[in-house]
């Protein structure tokens, strides 16, 4: 009976531990996409900005968020801002240990539509 009743103590402490690391580094994405949006060049010019590395810090958990972010799917997307989908893909990239390729996990200003059309599928992909 006393096993019963703190394996059900434990349990309700469990439950009401930490909020998931993904809604706790919310604040963290979002600061990020914040500054993103105030960069001014492109990459390769422009690589990953500082404000990553706190959301970084979180680790993959963030993810789904930052691919959330990604709007290019061809032509002009409503919302689509380049360098935020830039600083998203580089961040990705860090996050997973994945080079930085134009075209390929990078949104490339020189690369062809079809390859940059890829890029959002990549990381669609790979963040399931």
């Amino acid at each position: 009976m006393v096993q019963a009743v703190l394996a059900i103590a434990m349990l309700g402490s469990a439950e009401s531990g930490d909020a998931p690391a993904a809604s706790r580094c919310a604040p963290q994405v979002e600061a990020f996409i914040a500054a993103a949006k105030k960069v001014d060049a492109a990459w390769p010019w422009q690589g990953l900005i500082a404000e990553a590395m706190p959301m970084l810090e979180c680790g993959r958990t963030i993810a789904p968020a930052l691919v959330a972010h990604l709007k290019y799917d061809g032509g002009e997307a409503e919302g689509l801002d380049l360098h935020v989908e830039q600083q998203v893909e580089l961040a990705l990239c860090r996050l997973f240990g994945i080079p930085e390729e134009s075209g390929k996990t990078v949104f490339g200003v020189r690369s062809s539509e079809r390859d940059n059309l890829e890029v959002r599928r990549y990381w669609q992909q790979r963040v399931r």
